[in-house]
């Protein structure tokens, strides 16, 4: 069994530029973005190669899960807060099973999944194979059902910032863990601020996570048992410290304003305790 880390009883922070090569659970950075594996994750996204944070996350979801988890033929994998993003496709091209979930509500923002087909792409896998290999419920990530038991992996690409409450999107993250086998691998990605290390913002809507806020969820994870190595370095290039302004020039930057913080992409990877 490959695992994250070989240290138990508490969350690992290292230091360093984070590579995306051998990902942790890290920000986004100019630099992960030119990486030959990160090149090659766009390129099979059908994306150009830009600074797109969000382009990062479906990478950064993809590699971790490729090189950390088990996929391919005989894999089982649970999407959360699923959307219409290609990455279920993908998994399912490879040969994984798939449960997608979305959960649509009055509020609803545009960008819910309503079934199958908001998730198919042609590009990468043939219509029979994809409904041979992907089911799709609705799941609201505050209220898992108990019988999603047992993948090998687990992801969600910024969705837990929007499920109530900045309290709803950590515990989200813990209650997932129990989605999974022993030694499976998690992946989210959500917002992040760098204006404060101990201050977040907490929006019914929309909520931005701070370092106390990843360090403290680290430390309960750990103690529940699971692996997690955290990096909190930002990238250095001039790239790493524009901040975009509204009107957002999307796809173009790593940093945004947003009320009274600059905000960016955090990528966590947690493996189940073995």
């Amino acid at each position: 069994m490959r695992t994250l880390i070989e240290r138990r009883g508490r969350a690992l922070t290292v230091s360093g530029q984070p590579p995306f090569a051998r990902p942790d659970s890290q920000l986004v950075s100019a630099s992960q973005i030119y990486e030959p594996e990160c090149r090659e994750w766009f390129q099979r996204l059908g994306f150009s190669l830009g600074l797109d944070r969000k382009r990062w996350e479906y990478s950064y979801i993809l590699h971790a899960i490729h090189i950390y988890g088990r996929t391919g033929i005989g894999a089982r994998g649970v999407a959360f807060g699923c959307g219409m993003e290609q990455l279920t496709s993908i998994f399912a091209a490879d040969g994984a099973e798939i449960v997608a979930t979305d959960y649509v509500v009055n509020n609803a923002h545009g960008w819910e999944a309503r079934g199958l087909e908001d998730l198919y792409c042609e590009q990468h896998l043939a219509r029979e194979q994809f409904h041979e290999r992907v089911t799709f419920r609705h799941v609201d990530m505050n209220d898992i059902p108990v019988d999603l038991r047992n993948f090998d992996f687990c992801w969600s690409t910024g969705s837990l910032e929007h499920i109530g409450s900045h309290a709803n999107g950590m515990a989200f993250v813990e209650n997932a863990m129990e989605c999974l086998k022993p030694g499976g691998i998690a992946v989210h990605t959500t917002e992040f601020t760098v204006t404060s290390e101990t201050m977040g913002h907490d929006y019914p809507d929309l909520s931005f996570y701070c370092r106390a806020d990843i360090e403290a969820l680290a430390e309960r994870l750990t103690a529940a048992g699971h692996q997690i190595v955290l990096n909190f370095n930002r990238g250095s290039t001039v790239a790493d410290t524009h901040v975009d302004t509204p009107p957002f020039h999307g796809g173009r930057t790593l940093l945004a304003h947003f009320d009274a913080h600059i905000i960016t992409s955090i990528g966590l990877i947690v493996q189940k305790a073995p």
